[in-house]
């Protein structure tokens, strides 16, 4: 079963694109202050902060009525699906190098293009499964990770990558709702999930240098979900996977702005097999239209 809005590579592209960078910007600002608070505390500002502005995205939208789901069940199973992806993902983040935790995060092209394969019944092409792995080794070259580290976060961040990829194969199967939808209900999630937890575990007080970043990046990585929410409905899974790897690009480039960290020759080759591996997806439309 595969539930496209319409087929449009060119679109879906731009917003996958569009999308990791917008995460990126998130991630790294995430970064300056994780270790200081709780993650319930964080996910629960990014919701209080964030369902608001997509309430108003709604309304210049069309309405409210955009926010309303014809799939309450599922949405709930979506919504929890990415709330333990977030959970468990920052975890790891927060025990493992970036190194390290960025190659693991990366399993997640593999998992949702065999989702897609064997529950979708989408047929991904060899050159698609080519780009992904030529991706993937790009990644290896960037990041050069050791996996030596503590395993119990290893684990959590591959889990995380099962439960993203479970939530975008979720969403596949609700073609009726509006793209809004999806991050509106995850925040709603998130936010009830987090507020119970800080119920027990007390809420610690946020200076305001702590309070903008943290804001500013559950912002910019919410609408960057909704950008590849709108990606993931407009075309195949094996055609926006590969543009993940870009998200690499646009983390070194913010790393060297803010911290001065220049790539090595290694790196550099990674960041071409990246390149590659993205612009060799967009030429898989043709023989994607050929097999349906």
């Amino acid at each position: 079963m595969t539930t496209f809005q319409s087929t449009n590579y060119p679109r879906s592209a731009f917003y996958s694109i569009a999308g990791y960078l917008l995460i990126a910007i998130g991630l790294v600002a995430w970064k300056t202050v994780l270790s200081d608070y709780s993650l319930a505390q964080i996910l629960f500002l990014e919701a209080i902060v964030c369902i608001p502005l997509f309430v108003l995205l709604s309304l210049y939208k069309g309405g409210i009525h955009l926010l309303k789901t014809h799939y309450p069940l599922l949405q709930l199973v979506r919504g929890i699906l990415q709330t333990l992806s977030a959970y468990i993902g920052l975890y790891g983040l927060i025990h493992l190098p970036v190194a390290t935790y960025t190659m693991l995060g990366y399993c997640s092209p593999f998992l949702m293009t065999l989702a897609a394969h064997f529950i979708l019944k989408e047929k991904c092409p060899v050159k698609g499964w080519i780009s992904i792995v030529v991706g993937f080794i790009g990644i290896a070259l960037v990041t050069q990770p050791e996996y030596t580290q503590n395993l119990t976060a290893i684990l959590c961040v591959l889990l995380s990558c099962v439960f993203w990829a479970a939530n975008v194969i979720v969403m596949r199967y609700m073609p009726k709702d509006d793209t809004i939808c999806f991050p509106f209900y995850t925040l709603t999630t998130a936010g009830l999930i987090s507020t119970v937890i800080l119920i027990f575990n007390g809420f610690t007080p946020m200076p305001t240098n702590d309070f903008v970043p943290t804001i500013t990046a559950g912002i910019f990585f919410f609408f960057g979900a909704q950008l590849l929410f709108s990606a993931y409905r407009l075309a195949p899974l094996f055609f926006n996977t590969p543009f993940q790897y870009t998200q690499m690009i646009w983390i070194g480039l913010l790393s060297y702005m803010m911290w001065r960290e220049i790539p090595t020759s290694i790196q550099l080759i990674g960041l071409f097999l990246i390149i590659t591996a993205t612009l060799y997806s967009s030429y898989l439309k043709d023989e994607n239209k050929t097999a349906e």
